[in-house]
């Protein structure tokens, strides 16, 4: 005797769909331009820095002027350090935002695909995607099950001109 599981059930693989459609190269190629302009500004700072930092040690200064060109210095170089912290947050932020509206399309991509394929829930590496609705608890109880893989169908729905 074998165990038939009444429900079908599917899984997608975000992470190549965020690699292969339209949609996620689009997102991450502008994440990766806003990426581009911000490091090539603080290079730019860190450029200057160790350019100052050359003047500094060269021993050319007297050393009142080495002492207020070391200040400023330092203080330049602090606000590099900030300016990179704050540079950073802002790429996370950014880089869930697409993350989500991506993953947003995927989901919509998966639901129209489950539907029409007859899957009571979609799957991906965090957990349900996409339920039938009425099926949420089901899905649940299901994740053991063995899947179909609908990535290349969720693909295919997710680069189709609209």
């Amino acid at each position: 005797k074998t165990c038939v599981p009444t429900e079908r059930v599917a899984q997608v693989d975000v992470q190549k769909l965020i690699d292969t459609t339209s949609v996620g190269k689009s997102k991450k190629s502008v994440l990766m331009e806003d990426f581009k302009r911000k490091q090539s500004e603080l290079d730019k700072v860190q450029e200057g820095l160790l350019e100052e930092k050359k003047d500094l040690e060269s021993g050319k200064l007297s050393e009142g002027a080495k002492k207020i060109r070391r200040e400023k210095y330092e203080k330049q170089l602090a606000e590099l350090a900030q300016t990179y912290q704050r540079f950073q947050e802002e790429i996370r932020v950014k880089e869930r935002a697409l993350t989500s509206e991506i993953l947003s399309e995927v989901r919509d991509a998966s639901s129209r695909i489950g539907e029409a394929q007859g899957f009571t829930a979609v799957y991906f590496e965090e957990g349900v995607l996409w339920a039938k609705p009425g099926k949420e608890q089901a899905a649940d109880a299901l994740k053991g099950v063995p899947r179909f893989d609908l990535t290349a169908a969720v693909m295919d729905e997710m680069n189709r001109p609209r």
